[in-house]
């Protein structure tokens, strides 16, 4: 993700995405777990997260009573950007169809696997999905959502301005007010990743009024971490602090821990930008043994962690971050088209500098320029091109906004 998405993270879980034809007692029983998510306090998320995967594995549930707890399962998982293991997985894979229940789970698979950094993956599967016929409205707009987040994650800025506009349209033809905030969202994320941050913070800003009216409380979170990101990326540290203190009061709110897992790591990546390396690695510890952390979340803890043990003379320490970040970039992030892995490379070159093998680090260097170039080459093509859709957009916003007051004049969608 330029991944202050880390990004920024979401929530569908009211969606309204249709009922559910299946056997009463199922169909009573997830729409009970979907109730208490909504309307419970602290959002009980994680057990029903739980119990909806044990009701997937049952052996007693009927194909058709399967789809309906998936499609909710699937919904959770995607919230709090989690990938389940290959076991449920592939139970997942084995009810898609063309209904809206299966185009639902459908969705949900193709987001994991952009969860997991594999792209190519991800972006044939949700294209298959967005060309499904008669695929109603609101699961389209569902699914769009989360290839524009997987297209600004794998750093693919090119489609994005017209799926932009797409959702929109959709949005406002349809009258899906419970999608706005967090379309607006993953709108702020994409500005973020093509550092329009002026136009980014203007839409997380309005994502989180949104999710505070619709009891949105993941959104809530995801947009509290955005901005303190958003502020990282600025430089302005006391400012993103502020931010990711927030989301951790507002951790109460739910019960896995989420809002404090995203903060966590936030102040942590803060410490490292602000040259607080001590603070920084003490706090990374916390993040690589989170029950919520990632391949992702890791693999950067450990680049920054071995870019600070460096800093501090530390070469053995160093040495080891870098390998644990190498080991989950090649084995994760095989897909991703940019310098990140790349830097890695760098990184070597100068513990082993360090270490006063010079010969060695030359060659290192060598490997990671090469790298370097051809990543930068593929992100330059992508940025160049984004400016241009920024500076479109941002010329369509008048006619955007139009629009939605014109909608929306009758039937506000908060």
């Amino acid at each position: 993700m330029n991944r202050f998405f880390h990004t920024t993270f979401l929530c569908v879980f009211a969606l309204g995405l249709g009922a559910f034809h299946v056997h009463a007692s199922i169909a009573d029983r997830v729409n009970e777990i979907r109730l208490q998510v909504e309307t419970t306090s602290p959002m009980p998320i994680g057990a029903a997260i739980d119990e909806l995967e044990t009701l997937l594995l049952s052996d007693t549930l009927k194909v058709d009573e399967k789809r309906a707890v998936a499609a909710l399962y699937v919904r959770y998982q995607l919230l709090i950007h989690q990938r389940p293991d290959e076991n449920i997985l592939r139970e997942l894979q084995g009810l898609e169809d063309n209904s809206k229940d299966g185009l639902i789970i459908a969705a949900g698979i193709a987001r994991m696997y952009g969860i997991s950094a594999n792209y190519t993956e991800a972006y044939n599967r949700f294209d298959a999905i967005i060309s499904a016929p008669s695929i109603p409205a609101d699961v389209k707009a569902y699914a769009l959502i989360y290839q524009i987040l997987t297209y600004s994650e794998g750093q693919v800025f090119a489609p994005n301005a017209e799926l932009i506009n797409t959702v929109n349209d959709l949005l406002i033809t349809h009258d899906l007010s419970r999608l706005r905030p967090l379309y607006d969202s993953i709108v702020a994320d994409y500005y973020q990743s093509v550092s329009a941050f002026d136009l980014a913070l203007r839409f997380y800003e309005k994502s989180l009024k949104g999710a505070q009216a619709a009891n949105q409380r993941i959104l809530e979170s995801d947009n509290l971490y955005a901005i303190g990101i958003l502020y990282r990326n600025l430089g302005n540290y006391d400012k993103a602090i502020i931010y990711f203190e927030r989301a951790v009061e507002h951790d109460k709110e739910i019960d896995i821990n989420y809002s404090e897992f995203l903060a966590i790591y936030g102040i942590a990546t803060t410490y490292y930008r602000a040259g607080d390396l001590k603070s920084a690695i003490a706090l990374s510890e916390k993040v690589l043994t989170h029950t919520l952390s990632s391949s992702f979340y890791n693999s950067e803890i450990y680049r920054l962690k071995a870019e600070a043990h460096l800093t501090l003379g530390e070469l053995d320490e160093a040495y080891q971050s870098l390998e644990l970040a190498r080991q989950l970039y090649d084995e994760n992030r095989e897909d991703e088209q940019t310098t990140w892995r790349a830097q890695l490379e760098k990184t070597a070159a100068y513990i082993t500098a360090a270490r006063g093998n010079y010969k060695l680090a030359f060659e290192q260097f060598e490997v990671f320029h090469e790298a370097y170039l051809q990543a930068k080459k593929y992100e330059d093509l992508e940025l160049i091109e984004s400016a241009n859709l920024v500076q479109q957009i941002t010329q369509e916003n008048g006619l955007i906004y139009s629009k939605m007051k014109i909608r929306h004049s009758k039937k506000p969608y908060s």
